[in-house]
């Protein structure tokens, strides 16, 4: 997964890579003297990183920190994460991945409740939130109606198996 992280309300914004972000974000900040926010995620790889850091290369700062500009901004709004909808996956196999617009905190319940849907977490190391889910789109369509998801989002979810 992709991250865009700003240091403090107009700091650097940083372009990173993690499959733990939770993780990632925890470290980052006991390094960091500013609050480090999230502003978005995105999938994607190494690969993915360094195409970005390549686009924005005129832009950086040191390493993976970038200038908090416009484009950088106006690229996460148009294909980022930001919080507000889940991220929907489609995989060849037939598959799907939903990654939460915002992690869950992984209860016992949660986790049972997940598993007794058999559906692969997608979680941090230590098992402290979980950033998604990932199997077939019947078990995780039944999933989201059981679970409470609102009408908009079972329907952008749905939306996402439309073809045209």
């Amino acid at each position: 997964m992709i991250y865009f992280i700003q240091a403090g309300e107009d700091g650097p914004i940083k372009i990173g890579c993690s499959d733990h972000l939770q993780s990632r974000m925890r470290n980052l900040q006991s390094y960091h003297y500013q609050e480090l926010n999230l502003l978005g995620t995105m999938p994607g790889n190494v690969e993915t990183e360094r195409k970005l850091h390549l686009r924005f290369a005129a832009d950086c700062v040191r390493g993976e920190w970038f200038q908090p500009i416009p484009e950088i901004f106006d690229f996460v709004r148009k294909h980022c994460n930001q919080g507000k909808t889940n991220t929907v996956q489609l995989f060849d196999d037939g598959e799907c991945r939903i990654i939460f617009a915002q992690p869950l905190k992984a209860t016992k319940e949660l986790i049972i409740f997940f598993g007794t849907h058999q559906v692969k977490l997608l979680s941090d190391e230590e098992l402290g939130y979980v950033f998604g889910i990932e199997g077939k789109p019947a078990v995780v369509e039944d999933l989201l109606v059981t679970k409470g998801i609102d009408d908009h989002a079972l329907d952008e979810f749905r939306r996402a198996f439309e073809t045209d």
